[in-house]
């Protein structure tokens, strides 16, 4: 479930909550951060590359370590 995009031009930070283990649904305790960007492909078409940043509890914050911006 994605919580929120920010947009930043080259790149998103996007805060999604992961899928729940046990059940069907999401882990609404957890919040993780991606830093995603588009990669362009041999063919001349694009994908989106995510790259996994950590996972957020309590608020905290966290350091992007693709861009060193405070999330």
């Amino acid at each position: 479930e994605v919580l929120d995009i920010e947009n930043h031009g080259a790149y998103a930070i996007v805060r999604k909550h992961p899928p729940d283990p046990d059940d069907d649904g999401v882990n609404t305790e957890i919040t993780s951060l991606y830093h995603v960007r588009r990669e362009p492909q041999i063919d001349g078409t694009e994908s989106l590359h995510w790259a996994y940043l950590g996972d957020v509890h309590n608020n905290a914050q966290t350091r992007c370590e693709s861009c060193g911006r405070t999330l």
